[in-house]
């Protein structure tokens, strides 16, 4: 399908559910301290550990949970086409997140202390 996709978007939302159905068949172990590191403020997206999952909360919307894919990548538990980057690490924790919407839009989030 990705071959025959002519669109840039149908291109980024394919590769997105690939790695979305290789994250959910094959998750990586990622343990309760790799969790926490990630957890933090990044701008309007708060990051949490409740029990041993991640969740995330833009603003006032609901929160989700964080199912990951690879150690720093992360998508919304639900069908929602979220996509959660953990990028640029200093002092062993991430100093940013890149959050998606599968189909290439993503908005960039600074770590705040």
């Amino acid at each position: 399908l990705r071959a025959k996709a002519t669109m840039e978007q149908d291109r980024a939302w394919l590769d997105f559910a690939a790695e979305r159905a290789e994250g959910r068949h094959h998750p990586p172990p990622v343990s309760l301290a790799e969790l926490r590191r990630l957890a933090g403020t990044y701008g309007i997206y708060r990051v949490w550990v409740e029990g041993d999952q991640l969740r995330s909360r833009r603003e006032d919307e609901e929160p989700l949970l964080l199912v990951p894919l690879l150690r720093t990548v992360f998508a919304s538990e639900t069908n929602a086409p979220v996509r959660v980057e953990f990028v640029g690490e200093a002092g062993g924790r991430p100093q940013k997140v890149v959050v998606s919407d599968g189909t290439g839009n993503a908005e960039e989030a600074a770590r705040t202390p």
